[in-house]
């Protein structure tokens, strides 16, 4: 063949190649389909084993499974070398709905013969994963390589994954893996890192959303995780587990928790930092006030939560304290003029307590930095003043202790009308915050009420001969006054302060001023009756 026909031949060529099926194609020339291997994708035929030989076909030069916007039944699951092979879909779902019981959807596992280093990057993406119900023993995603030297990194990038008992499971040889735009929801556990063979290095997350599950994150082996960004949506727990774990610029939102239980973020060991972003409590049902008994848990005594700068909506506990456990919690700063509902209370605990035992009345003697006053009286000393022959005083007493074998005894002999107030001051830096707590009995002939008590920034210039700290500046920012019935005073009743009041020189709502040097916890008694006895117990004061 010669002349225009031969030129016309070589001309149609590439139309013909371009036309031949997938299956016709050299291995390795880079872009398959499923359905050059015989899926349907019309969501009633199991196409998991034409998936399966698309992906075998590309050989081990790797390349690109394209799968079209059509709903592939996959039966079985599926196999994936995260060292050779990408699946791109433009939004393609595979309906897991059929997998059996304890089964990943997808398995990305590096092969003894997958290259170490220099692999192509791979990725995962465009793609709708359904899976047979939150409570079933399934995996939208496994990370499971168990070659030594090799790893199971891929990109992971705009995916819905949904009804999975675990939506990714990453676990061994799974380190330096990124996820971009990420959409896990309706599973029991969105995202789980369950291996420390060789795993859990950086594990980076950028702008996804998990929700409407039981658990956001469970960190079970100790990984390195980072979020940015990202959503977590009415989840029964957003964290659970241990490592080194940061938020950065993340919203958390939930339903009022119900369960004592049901504790948002339980840190059993490592480090969690929460840093900007927000965390908000629903406020549906918000009279029924939040059962859970802490927002925070640090289990282990070196656990270590930090929020820095964090937007707080109604984070209410049943027990006042915002955070339990061992370890410890240090907040720096809540952003924003809408702070709500904050514990007053950081850690009910004696190692966090400002005070420490002296609060508890422990010891021997009164250590309390207290005092007691009242006008026209003379001072004789820190915890004891005189009318005349009444007096007033503060002392440890053995008649009513509630929960150690002492607590403060303080005494009126004057009248009612009488002004005479029990003080205790603890130091503050500028930018903190304060929570306080008192339980507090009462006992005398009468009147016996109201009790106010009281708490102001303030600023010490000087203290007295005895022990006594004169303030200069004071600002007013919480009050409580005990009920007017006798009988309801006659046992333990508590009173929690929060600091909410807005100085100017105050950069939140909720911080002390910039001159403030103290914060000052006063109970006032000008209303009771001469022979009042107040009993006070577990004074705490906790830096927010």
């Amino acid at each position: 063949m010669a002349g225009p026909d031969r030129r016309a031949l070589f001309a149609a060529a590439p139309l013909a190649l371009a036309a031949m099926p997938a299956a016709a194609q050299a291995p390795g020339t880079g872009r398959v389909t499923a359905e050059a291997f015989g899926a349907r994708g019309d969501g009633q035929a199991d196409d998991a084993g034409a998936i399966q030989a698309a992906i075998a076909a590309l050989g081990p030069q790797g390349g690109v499974l394209v799968l079209a916007a059509r709903t592939y039944r996959v039966d079985r699951g599926l196999r994936l070398d995260p060292t050779r092979v990408s699946i791109s879909g433009a939004r393609a779902v595979l309906d897991g709905r059929r997998l059996p019981a304890g089964t990943a959807l997808l398995t990305v596992t590096a092969p003894p013969d997958a290259p170490q280093y220099d692999q192509a990057p791979q990725v995962i993406e465009g793609l709708i994963l359904r899976g047979p119900g939150s409570r079933s023993p399934s995996t939208g995603i496994a990370m499971a390589t168990t070659t030594e030297t090799r790893s199971s990194r891929i990109t992971l990038r705009n995916l819905s994954i949904s009804e999975f008992g675990t939506g990714i499971d990453y676990g061994a040889k799974t380190y330096l893996c990124q996820a971009f735009s990420l959409q896990v929801h309706g599973c029991r556990t969105c995202l789980a890192f369950t291996s420390n063979d060789d795993a859990g290095e950086n594990m980076s997350f950028y702008g996804c959303t998990l929700g409407n599950s039981d658990v956001a994150v469970a960190n079970r082996a100790g990984a390195m995780t980072v979020f940015q960004g990202c959503a977590f949506d009415y989840c029964r727990q957003w964290f659970v587990g241990s490592g080194l774990n940061q938020f950065f610029g993340c919203w958390f939102e939930k339903h009022r928790p119900t369960a004592e239980q049901d504790i948002p973020f339980d840190l059993v060991a490592g480090n969690l930092l929460l840093q900007g972003g927000g965390i908000q409590i629903s406020g549906v049902d918000f009279a029924q006030g939040n059962r859970n008994r802490f927002m925070f848990m640090a289990r282990d005594r070196q656990a270590r939560i930090v929020l820095r700068d964090c937007f707080a909506w109604n984070w209410r506990t049943a027990s006042g304290a915002l955070a339990g456990g061992e370890g410890s919690i240090l907040i720096d700063g809540m952003a924003g003029q809408g702070n709500r509902h904050v514990p007053a209370i950081t850690k009910d605990d004696r190692r966090h307590n400002v005070f420490g035992d002296a609060g508890r009345f422990s010891g021997e003697t009164l250590t309390l930095p207290c005092w007691v006053g009242g006008d026209g009286t003379q001072r004789e000393t820190a915890h004891l003043i005189r009318w005349n022959s009444a007096r007033g005083e503060a002392a440890l007493s053995t008649a009513r202790p509630r929960s150690g074998s002492r607590c403060l005894r303080i005494l009126k002999e004057v009248g009612g009308g009488t002004d005479f107030t029990f003080s205790v001051a603890a130091p503050i830096r500028p930018g903190q915050g304060f929570g306080a707590a008192l339980w507090y009995r009462v006992d005398g002939p009468g009147p016996l009420g109201p009790i106010w008590f009281q708490i102001h920034w303030g600023r010490a210039l000087a203290t007295d001969a005895h022990g006594v700290t004169r303030f200069g500046d004071t600002q007013f920012w919480g009050e409580v006054q005990s009920p007017a019935a006798a009988a309801e005073l006659a046992d333990w009743r508590e009173v929690r302060f929060n600091s909410r009041a807005l100085d100017h020189t105050a950069t939140a709502p909720q911080e002390a001023p910039a001159w403030a040097s103290h914060v000052l916890i006063t109970t006032s008694l000008v209303s009771v009756g001469a022979g009042t006895e107040v009993f006070l117990a577990d004074v705490g004061g906790w830096t927010l």
